[in-house]
């Protein structure tokens, strides 16, 4: 054993493939079973998340738009008037709680990596709630423009057939198979 270490001290290639093998033998089934887990996993959550925008466009009507923009615009309305009242009325609890937050006893860096952080979770938080109210809604209407334009070169029944699909669609190969019946529409009678 002392032999093997002398060996591998001294020498760097045979010390990286002693450890190279090593790795192979025992860590190797460790991480590939781990990630295998994780991928599955993943996997799973991510086709979930997914066929949950599919199914809320398909639930969605096309001003809800409008009803998140105003939620948005008010919320932000409210959190102001809120922080000026605690101001203005010196409630002591809040106030008190409010200065231990923005007089710690960090240093500058400290202070400018937080609100990094504070700033960068708010755009993330931001970007998802854009993400699951404006897809849906994108969906939706670019359902019913396609529909609007199709509508005289179907049935009323496929017309209704086509629209009780969209109101079933539950993930993405719904969707898709949707979108399929619409272009085949536009391409049988030469629209473009």
């Amino acid at each position: 054993m002392r032999k093997l270490k002398k060996v591998l001290a001294g020498n760097p290639i045979a010390s990286g493939i002693v450890t190279s093998v090593l790795f192979m033998i025992f860590f190797q089934p460790i991480i590939e079973t781990a990630s295998n887990i994780i991928g599955k996993f993943a996997a799973a959550t991510g086709y979930a998340f997914i066929s949950s925008l599919y199914k809320q466009a398909a639930s969605t009507n096309s001003h809800s738009l409008l009803f998140a923009g105003y939620s948005t615009f008010y919320g932000m309305i409210i959190g102001v008037i809120i922080n000026v009242l605690i101001k203005a009325l010196d409630v002591k609890p809040v106030k008190k709680l409010y200065e231990e937050i923005a007089i710690s006893r960090t240093s500058g860096k400290r202070k400018t990596r937080r609100l990094l952080l504070i700033i960068i979770i708010m755009i993330t938080m931001i970007h998802i709630s854009l993400v699951l109210t404006v897809y849906p809604v994108i969906l939706r209407s670019q359902f019913e423009n396609d529909m609007d334009i199709i509508a005289p070169y179907m049935s009323d029944e496929d017309y209704k057939q086509l629209s009780s699909k969209w109101r079933l669609m539950n993930n993405y190969d719904d969707y898709n198979s949707i979108c399929q019946t619409i272009n085949e529409v536009k391409a049988g009678n030469y629209i473009d």
